[in-house]
């Protein structure tokens, strides 16, 4: 289960938060609130679809609702160590991946990277699912979100204000990208219409 192999990737992190003799308190809630909303979690067709969604939305989901009723924490606080923890979760699976650590440092050097990168983006229309553009620009890669499947299904389970903390990750992968800078201007979880992601080539 994806879920508990992020608890397990995150244990540090989570001790670090809410204390050591927290980290089974909080895996307990979590699955307990992930049993709750399962039954509404989206089949998706298009495998990238797929994969970004379950990397995010039931370990995000789950830890926020355990933080909110297990641990009574505020919003704000919830907020903050879902942020810190999922950062952590985002930094480590990048981290401890030596085959994506070479593919994202060839991005700026080689352009069959390059393309390989952006055919992750190419993704079939489909509810909770991502649609991207990509637009004529100056920067190496451009490519505009244009919708969000995160934001959807948040939103859907009526927690949209969840849905920025899996933005960050964006700004964690881009730091494995040699060469490369991640520039965002916009993004669908704050109310904009896309989420505009320009990769600019930088010295190193």
């Amino acid at each position: 289960d994806m879920v508990t192999d992020y608890q397990k990737l995150c244990r540090p992190k989570i001790e670090e938060l809410l204390g050591a003799k927290s980290y089974e308190r909080c895996c307990g809630a979590m699955l307990a609130a992930y049993d709750e909303f399962a039954p509404d979690l989206p089949i998706l067709e298009d495998s990238n679809n797929r994969d970004i969604f379950l990397r995010n939305a039931p370990f995000i989901l789950s830890l926020y609702r355990a933080l909110l009723g297990e641990f009574a924490l505020g919003r704000d606080a919830a907020l903050d160590t879902v942020s810190q923890i999922t950062d952590y979760k985002v930094r480590e699976q990048y981290g401890n991946d030596p085959v994506m650590k070479f593919i994202m440092s060839r991005i700026a050097a080689d352009d069959l990277f390059r393309r390989m990168f952006l055919k992750i983006w190419e993704r079939q229309d489909e509810e909770y699912g991502w649609t991207a553009e990509f637009p004529a620009s100056d920067a190496y890669i451009a490519v505009d979100v244009t919708r969000c499947g995160l934001v959807d299904w948040y939103t859907d389970q009526g927690v949209p204000e969840i849905a920025r903390i899996g933005c960050d990750g964006d700004y964690i992968m881009a730091e494995f990208m040699t060469g490369l800078e991640l520039v965002r201007t916009k993004t669908i979880a704050n109310g904009d219409d896309v989420c505009d992601f320009r990769y600019i080539k930088v010295e190193v």
